[in-house]
């Protein structure tokens, strides 16, 4: 009898701590099954009413899709580089054919890229354009299912398929990747390359992805903070060793030696900073801080823009994002999934013109969320606020092309940033009660 009584009590408080844990903590399967919903019913609305925008309104681009012009062409003799079909690819390919990138051609302006991108490209530019296309689009579409496929699995295999194909397939960023062609799906695949050896305490190998994409986009870099985080400040250092001599090198392939082209290349930098305060060409399918300033001076009718506002508004909120992404790696414990966040956040918000193709590098912070333990209600807003980032927000314009997702997604992103460094400095006791069980948790799972 006591032998009975003494195992009756076990399944008793095994199920009473079974019972909290599930009150207390939102699944990976309920976050994934709620926000592949959103997405679904929000690509299924996007569809409807633009079609019915164009098919019943007769109205023209831009009520007719979210993404750009589907019927603007690439016109490789006129050297137009306006919206067409996969036009950052062909730039990316056309301008990988030239001696200097960085000097202007007979066919496409220079690069805004830095040079470890034309060199990773030299095997595309020497197939025609027809077979070099598909191929980049192809393996960017099969490494970004990959992927979700390995990062988001859950027990049942008809999810997996289902959360791959609607987060692949229906997810705004993707289209946006796809639909410019643009070397932004590449760019996440090494950054994903990187966290996963992070992850696995592969530091050489991460330091190694790190670089390459860095050496491409500068930008990245910014997840080397994530070493400082760690306090691993060799490979900190490694990395930054490592950008600077893939850049280097690189421009020492290119025609006009290494001191000419790296001021050939600030110099395309400097002008592409400078058109940003014109035009709504740079304004529209973004996500930044500054676009979205000017898109509600649009909103609000101002019919001339205070620029030199903007611009001093964009510099401080610029300045405090670093500070506080510094700071908050530096004094804070953050969890992976919240130090890849904010790092993202800051990606797309801080530069004047940022596209919506780099909203696909939310799926690595999001990767990291969905595999983390959190208080139910802050797993739910936080997946709420992701979901709401992959769908098409353009069902209004404010000025020609530049609609209002221009103003929504900035306003997400800051959000979601604001409430996860709150939570990082003054957790809550909800959260703290997570963070103790997560670690028995994680390793009866890996047990098992």
């Amino acid at each position: 009898m006591p032998a009975c009584a003494e195992k009756i009590g076990v399944a008793l408080s095994t199920g009473a701590g079974r019972v909290g844990e599930e009150r207390l903590h939102m699944s990976k399967s309920e976050r994934l099954k709620l926000l592949t919903l959103i997405v679904l019913i929000g690509f299924g609305s996007s569809v409807c009413i633009h079609y019915c925008r164009a098919g019943y309104g007769n109205l023209p681009y831009p009520a007719t899709t979210w993404l750009c012009k589907p019927h603007d062409r690439f016109d490789a003799f006129a050297g137009g580089t306006e919206n067409h079909y996969f036009g950052d690819f062909y730039v990316t390919w056309a301008q990988s054919h030239d001696p200097n990138p960085y000097r202007p051609s007979s066919v496409v302006v220079p690069s805004n890229y830095f040079p470890f991108t034309h060199i990773l490209f030299k095997p595309l530019a020497a197939i025609p354009y027809n077979a070099a296309l598909p191929l980049f689009l192809i393996g960017t579409l099969v490494g970004i299912s990959a992927y979700l496929a390995w990062t988001l699995r859950v027990d049942d295999r008809l999810d997996n398929l289902k959360n791959v194909f609607v987060l692949c397939v229906m997810s705004y960023p993707v289209q946006m990747v796809v639909d410019r062609g643009n070397i932004e799906g590449l760019l996440f695949l090494l950054i994903a390359a990187f966290v996963a050896c992070m992850q696995r305490g592969k530091v050489g190998w991460s330091v190694v992805a790190l670089s390459c994409a860095a050496a491409m986009k500068l930008y990245p870099g910014l997840f080397a903070l994530m070493y400082l985080a760690r306090r691993q400040y060799q490979a900190f250092a490694g990395c930054c060793v490592l950008t600077l001599l893939l850049s280097v090198s690189s421009l020492a392939v290119f025609d006009g030696g290494i001191v000419a082209n790296a001021r050939d290349m600030l110099g395309v930098l400097r002008t592409c900073d400078a058109s940003a305060d014109t035009g709504t060409h740079v304004v529209q399918h973004g996500s930044s801080f500054h676009g979205m300033l000017r898109s509600c001076g649009f909103l609000l009718g101002a019919r001339e823009e205070p620029i030199a506002v903007f611009n001093r508004l964009n510099l401080l909120f610029s300045l405090a994002t670093l500070g506080l992404l510094l700071a908050a790696h530096l004094r804070c414990r953050l969890k992976s999934w919240e130090s890849c966040a904010l790092i993202t956040f800051a990606i797309v918000l801080v530069p004047k013109v940022s596209f919506d193709y780099k909203l696909v590098l939310l799926y690595l912070p999001l990767a990291l969320f969905m595999n983390s333990y959190l208080p139910r209600r802050a797993a739910l807003l936080y997946t709420l606020g992701f979901a709401l980032m992959l769908v098409p927000k353009g069902f209004m314009c404010v000025r020609d092309d530049v609609s209002i997702g221009c103003i929504i997604g900035p306003l997400v992103m800051i959000a979601m940033a604001c409430a996860i460094l709150v939570s990082a400095y003054w957790p809550s006791r909800a959260a703290q009660a997570i963070d103790r069980e997560a670690l028995p948790n994680a390793l009866a799972t890996s047990a098992r």
